[in-house]
């Protein structure tokens, strides 16, 4: 069966919504918005997280993942979050799309560790305090494309990649020179 969590204005002390151990679940046109922290998902499958509005959560990042596989996070606002707008860890076949992700104290979108075979495709990445994306330990085969870089670690390097095998393209960088 479907978990649907639908048009919801959430808040609490905690994290706005937290699900574990769920298959085939929608989180849609939610605001979490000024909580501990927004959206957390861990240990499930089939995740489809669209159109939510995840901002000021002071104690954690906008939308987290954890354990998650076969997933989208899509068309999602996270900004001026404490930690990261998007944070991905122990992760496989996450698709992150179309979100705006702005002024977040730390990274825009962090694929922490153990991420496989995902893509973070057409965001809009802006202002974040470290990098607008950044690619960590045992990050492997990730896609990054067609994504705006903009004024992200004080316009010093926008993007880190410590995985292998991952790909960035046809991405706007704000301070490219050729």
């Amino acid at each position: 069966s479907t978990i649907l969590v639908n048009n919801t204005s959430i808040l609490n002390n905690g994290s706005a919504l937290s699900i574990e151990n769920s298959n085939n679940v929608i989180v849609d046109n939610n605001n979490c918005s000024f909580n501990r922290g927004g959206l957390d998902i861990a240990d499930s499958i089939n995740v489809t997280i669209k159109n939510n509005y995840c901002v000021e959560n002071n104690f954690s990042s906008g939308i987290v993942l954890s354990g998650v596989n076969d997933s989208r996070v899509i068309n999602n606002n996270s900004t001026k979050n404490q930690f990261d707008g998007i944070r991905i860890y122990d992760c496989s076949n996450i698709s992150v799309s179309s979100n705006i992700v702005l002024n977040n104290t730390q990274t825009g979108i962090y694929l922490v560790v153990d991420v496989n075979d995902s893509d973070i495709l057409y965001n809009t990445l802006k202002y974040s305090g470290s990098y607008g994306v950044k690619l960590g330990t045992n990050v492997n085969y990730t896609m990054v494309f067609n994504n705006t870089f903009i004024s992200n670690n004080n316009s010093q390097v926008q993007a880190y990649d410590s995985g292998l095998n991952n790909n960035f393209t046809n991405n706007y960088w704000d301070d490219w020179t050729s």
